[in-house]
């Protein structure tokens, strides 16, 4: 059991590996309550219909990508994308 005096021990000026158990948990409920408010699109027949047919296409996009482009192509939605070079 994690007493308050467990949790607050540091070796060597770093968390103990209770707080990171906290930590990693609290990160997961953060997450949670995030996607409580976000609408998830389904990939569905439809979507997937549309990604046969830009697959037929030869359209040059990875396989992920195309699913997503599929997925709000058929709910005629408008995907904003932006991708971030990794910092040097």
């Amino acid at each position: 059991m994690c007493t308050s005096f467990t949790c607050k021990v540091l070796y060597n000026n770093q968390p103990s590996k209770y707080d990171k158990l906290i930590w990693g948990y609290k990160g997961l409920w953060d997450e949670i309550e995030f996607f409580k408010n976000v609408k998830l699109l389904e990939f569905d027949t439809k979507a997937c219909n549309i990604y046969a047919e830009l697959v037929r296409q030869k359209i040059r996009v990875g396989t992920q990508d195309l699913r997503i482009a599929a997925t709000t192509l058929s709910v005629n939605g408008v995907l904003a994308e932006s991708k971030r070079s990794p910092a040097l």
